[in-house]
């Protein structure tokens, strides 16, 4: 929700620019491209940024949202499923990698859309619970990502179970508490180990 969330901010407020959303499979891109589009639809209109929607014509969004601009300048979010061609040849100031760790072609799509991330200021937000660990030969490529982030520059931000106001260790025991552990781990790790190692 909050890379949904800075998605529309980009669209809306970096005028022509544009956002790829990498999922799992179509219908997760859609549904990542479905939350930046009722995130639109609840702003007042004074935060609307005098767009004219371009995309969808009416309904909800399948693959893609388009704004125009009054100076004609265009914003597109495009919702894509993880291929081994995903990203390639686009230029974005945004991309979200969602569930990074559960993308066939995680690989693949990384060397895809680091170049066109890398111009004029571009982004990359990875999203994604643990799934495995990477080996010298492979394995989980978001693993590799996390445990070499200060080699490539990435920013890495774990968030624990806990996080939220809400969840105690109470509350831990009663929902978390009965799953298998690599499920607990997956699902509600308490730090990267479990997120990791147990999965």
């Amino acid at each position: 929700w909050l890379a949904a969330g800075y998605a529309l901010w980009t669209l809306l407020y970096v005028p022509g620019s544009k956002v790829l959303v990498v999922s799992i499979n179509q219908p997760e891109a859609v549904k990542v491209v479905n939350r930046i589009w009722d995130m639109y639809l609840s702003l007042p209109k004074h935060l609307r940024a005098d767009v004219e929607v371009i995309k969808p014509q009416r309904d909800r969004p399948t693959q893609q949202i388009q704004f125009r601009f009054p100076d004609g300048r265009i914003s597109t979010v495009i919702g894509l499923p993880s291929t081994k061609s995903a990203g390639h040849g686009e230029t974005a100031a945004l991309v979200i990698l969602d569930e990074f760790s559960r993308q066939e072609y995680a690989r693949d799509t990384w060397k895809a859309v680091l170049p066109p991330t890398q111009k004029e200021g571009g982004r990359a937000v990875i999203i994604s619970t643990g799934n495995g660990v990477s080996t010298e030969t492979g394995g989980n490529y978001f693993h590799n990502l996390w445990e070499n982030a200060d080699d490539y520059g990435i920013t890495k931000r774990f968030l624990p179970w806990n996080l939220h106001p809400d969840r105690d260790e109470d509350w831990y025991n009663q929902h978390a508490g009965k799953l298998a552990l690599a499920d607990r781990g997956e699902q509600y790790p308490r730090n990267e180990r479990e997120a990791f190692i147990l999965t």
